[in-house]
């Protein structure tokens, strides 16, 4: 396996849980913090800087601390685009079963 194969695969990993994959949809749009998210995801701050910390190890967010507060963004926006595709395929994978 290369290199890259090996960078792709944990991308794909660390967004195979569903939690990630919406924290990658939602840092397309602006940098928040994890207070931000949890409200958005109507999830804890705990149980989202975990899965922020499992997308840092993964190399697809970045975080900055500004004023105490810990804004997160995406390391690369082609990960947003990979999300948006598969719920476009998703949809269409649906209709066909329908």
């Amino acid at each position: 396996m290369t290199e890259n194969e090996f960078r792709g695969a944990r991308l794909l990993a660390a967004l195979s849980n569903v939690i990630r994959f919406r924290i990658v949809l939602l840092l397309d749009k602006r940098r928040m913090t994890p207070g931000q998210l949890a409200a958005r995801l109507r999830r804890t701050v705990p149980r989202i800087s975990h899965h922020l910390a499992v997308l840092r190890a993964a190399d697809v967010v970045r975080f900055k601390v500004a004023d105490g507060d810990h804004f997160y963004w995406l390391k690369e926006p082609e990960a947003a685009k990979l999300c948006q595709r598969a719920v476009e395929i998703g949809r269409r994978m649906r209709a066909v079963s329908a």
